[in-house]
């Protein structure tokens, strides 16, 4: 998924993903699906995933800096 995006939808979902992580209802849940980034992909993901997806994200902007 995050292959596909350019590096400005890395960017905005990077954003986004961080302002879930540093919400005061944010929980590392393993299985209850119940956070939703906005134009992510409108599904609901557990707690666990979204820091998963912040390394990742993280990974391809070091990438894009490194030109």
């Amino acid at each position: 998924m995050v292959r596909g995006w350019d590096g400005a939808r890395r960017a905005l979902m990077a954003e986004r993903v961080a302002t879930m992580l540093a919400a005061p209802c944010f929980e590392a849940t393993w299985m209850a699906r119940q956070f939703t980034v906005e134009r992510l992909d409108d599904l609901a993901h557990a707690g666990t995933g979204l820091p998963a997806l912040q390394k990742v994200l993280a990974a391809f902007a070091a990438l894009d800096a490194s030109g």
